[in-house]
């Protein structure tokens, strides 16, 4: 039997030299494709037809979006269980506030059939200081939808935490964000600033995940908290020591056979996932040796 990989399809994306990073986003419903980035949106089937392509000021017009404002950040995820596209991006300087997070929800599976809009607000006042949100994460069940971003203050230096919302698809007035009715966060909470940027992944057991790594000055640490669902609380944050394994570094990662490199991010988590009881992962770590590489693991 062969192993050989082939590729069945193959036809271009986004086109755009606008932005950089474009901190691009990809989901893949039953019969879409939806692609964002910083300056445009697009959608088309899975043969790459009949492409629907628009900036991202027009697509998010209705929540105050214009030239003026910076859309950037780009999310985009797949609610199989609801069969709706997610696309939230941050918005820096609408309607008068600091910062904000854009979100759009598919009226079912087909992007064509239009999309339901709500805007919400990440200017918070954390220990006294307004802060704003930065490189979003998402996730979604059954029930809610997970976002998480870190808060940075506005006026003077420093990480406060990571904000995490939880957003009900159906709660709230007008049946909720997914019937077009209001927007309902029914828990909310920031983590320690002393602690890393948590990421976050639904489990679709009843829990959602959320992880973090950062340094003590002497070693690495994973914290790791659980929301559950049915109770609509957080649990106790759990903390594992992985050791001196980071020696700082721009992170940037050696590709073989060439001197380009990688842009790795940098030391926070940048992927998330759960299965079959276990929770996986990843961030860039530079070891003591030469070269940089990918320190993974699961809990």
């Amino acid at each position: 039997m062969s192993t050989i990989s082939q590729i069945d399809t193959l036809f271009s994306g986004i086109t755009s030299t606008s932005s950089y990073p474009p901190h691009n986003g990809l989901a893949v419903g039953p019969g879409y494709i939806v692609m964002a980035e910083g300056s445009r949106i697009e959608w088309t089937n899975l043969t790459g037809g009949a492409a629907t392509v628009q900036s991202v000021y027009s697509f998010f017009n209705s929540l105050g979006a214009t030239a003026t404002n910076s859309l950037y950040d780009p999310r985009v995820i797949f609610d199989a269980t609801s069969g709706r596209f997610i696309i939230i991006m941050e918005n820096i300087g609408s309607n008068g506030a600091v910062s904000n997070i854009d979100i759009a929800v598919s009226k079912d599976s087909n992007p064509n059939d239009g999309w339901y809009f709500a805007l919400l607000n990440t200017s918070l006042t954390i220990n006294g200081q307004l802060t704003s949100s930065d490189r979003s994460t998402i996730s979604v069940d059954a029930n809610n939808i997970y976002i998480t971003a870190p808060q940075y203050n506005v006026n003077v230096p420093g990480f406060a935490g990571t904000e995490t919302w939880v957003i009900g698809k159906t709660a709230g007035a007008g049946g909720g964000l997914y019937s077009g009715g209001t927007l309902t966060v029914v828990s909310n909470q920031i983590t320690p600033s002393s602690q890393g940027i948590f990421a976050a992944v639904a489990g679709n057991n009843g829990k959602t995940y959320y992880a973090c790594d950062y340094s003590t000055g002497s070693q690495i640490v994973v914290a790791v908290q659980a929301f559950d669902t049915a109770t609509s609380t957080f649990g106790p944050t759990t903390t594992i020591s992985l050791g001196n394994i980071d020696q700082g570094g721009s992170y940037t990662a050696q590709q073989q056979g060439t001197a380009l490199l990688l842009d790795a991010g940098d030391k926070r988590v940048q992927n998330l996932a759960y299965s079959n009881g276990f929770l996986y992962g990843i961030a860039e770590e530079k070891p003591i040796e030469n070269g940089k590489r990918s320190c993974r693991g699961n809990v």
